[in-house]
């Protein structure tokens, strides 16, 4: 069962990719009117604007223009524009850290860097943690534990926003499960987001209980609950349809 939520309204995180979007993600971020997308190659995330007609017409337009779905999370009801086809929506819930300071515990993790990209995507792409495209990385710090030089576990940061970083890509590979390594991993992000002055916090979908769980013992709790919308416009949806 999922603890409480922390009551709070008009929160940054309750829309944190847009939050994510107007700071840390800016530098790579591209914008069409009041909307705003990460690269392809970098993730599926988008944010509308507002609820206006403008903001909607941008973000249709900047929809056609990528062609190809994007992802919308927010606490919110999502807006669809006109022209947009919605291709799954889904229940997910935020939970914030609110255990004790953890301190450095070396277990044999290193940094990843730019070197490690090729193996990172490929075990996220085994693992299937969540979106995660071949410049993820980029989005923030990761670290990793290696067996006989081969990546086997990795935890990473997404979202970032004032206050607050997202843990995000925890996965292990399926030969090395069940030694807590992601239990591990988690804990040396919270002490590493800690130790910037942020608060960790992350997302995942409402149906997979046993990991919220996990992540309840570890000292998250429910913030919010939110929507996961997967969207596409619907003249390219009906172009790769035509041409599949």
């Amino acid at each position: 069962m999922l603890a409480s939520s922390v009551t709070n309204t008009s929160h940054i995180l309750d829309h944190p990719v847009q939050a994510a979007f107007q700071s840390h993600w800016r530098p790579v971020a591209r914008r069409t009117g009041s909307a705003w997308m990460l690269p392809s190659d970098i993730g599926p995330f988008a944010a509308q604007g507002g609820h206006s007609q403008e903001d909607q017409s941008d973000f249709s337009r900047m929809l056609s223009e990528r062609g190809a779905p994007v992802i919308v999370l927010q606490k919110d009801d999502v807006t669809v524009p006109d022209n947009t086809e919605v291709l799954a929506h889904e229940e997910g819930v935020q939970m914030v850290y609110g255990g004790d300071v953890v301190e450095n515990d070396d277990f044999g993790h290193v940094k990843l860097s730019e070197q490690d990209a090729v193996d990172m995507h490929a075990l996220a792409h085994l693992t299937a943690p969540g979106p995660f495209a071949e410049r993820t990385h980029v989005l923030g710090e990761f670290i990793g534990i290696k067996k006989d030089d081969q990546l086997i576990a990795m935890a990473g940061q997404r979202m970032q926003t004032p206050g607050w970083t997202e843990i995000s890509a925890v996965c292990v590979h399926p030969d090395s499960r069940g030694q807590g390594l992601a239990t591990k991993l988690i804990k040396a992000m919270c002490g590493i987001i800690q130790s910037s002055g942020q608060v960790p916090f992350l997302h995942t979908y409402a149906s997979n209980v046993g990991v919220i769980a996990l992540y309840e013992k570890l000292g998250f709790r429910l913030r919010t609950r939110v929507h996961v919308a997967s969207l596409a416009h619907r003249q390219q949806m009906g172009r790769s349809l035509a041409a599949s």
